[in-house]
């Protein structure tokens, strides 16, 4: 089988935080001689944290393609750096046959958001209040710890 498209790569970045600064760059795939496994090389630069959550997105003109068996560097808990790879068997996710795909390279800021306790109301005085829906995590128990200087 010989290669039958071209491929843009197109880079992107974005973060939770404004302060963040997640880079992506040289992103380059390739499709593997005589096989419908295409490679896609990326480097992600975060000053914020070690790990950033990633992703691909492939489009056929304006169609996006749903690319669902990828292995590699795809997800959360991908580690910063160069040369992060990733690998989309596209024989079993799109069987089409086009000149140009479009492949995006989405890195997000690795953080788990922060999570909310609740406000301890517990009388509802009208439904979606904190009474009715009591929403958030529980506060740690102990609450607070008393260190050996008094504090």
């Amino acid at each position: 089988m010989k290669q039958w498209m071209k491929i843009f790569g197109v880079l992107a970045g974005s973060a939770v935080l404004a302060v963040a600064d997640v880079t992506v760059t040289n992103l380059t795939v390739a499709q593997r001689p005589g096989t419908k496994l295409m490679d896609i090389t990326y480097d992600v630069s975060n000053t914020m944290t070690n790990a950033v959550t990633s992703s691909l997105t492939v489009k056929n003109g304006a169609n996006i393609v749903v690319a669902t068996n990828l292995t590699g560097h795809v997800g959360a808990g991908i580690p910063v750096g160069t040369n992060r790879t990733m690998v989309w068997n596209m024989a079993t996710d799109w069987n089409g046959n086009v000149v140009d795909l479009t492949f995006t390279v989405t890195v997000e800021e690795g953080l788990s958001p922060c999570p909310v306790v609740k406000t301890g109301q517990t009388v509802s005085y009208r439904a979606g209040d904190d009474g009715d829906l009591e929403p958030g995590v529980a506060w740690p128990n102990p609450r607070f710890t008393v260190l050996t200087n008094g504090t």
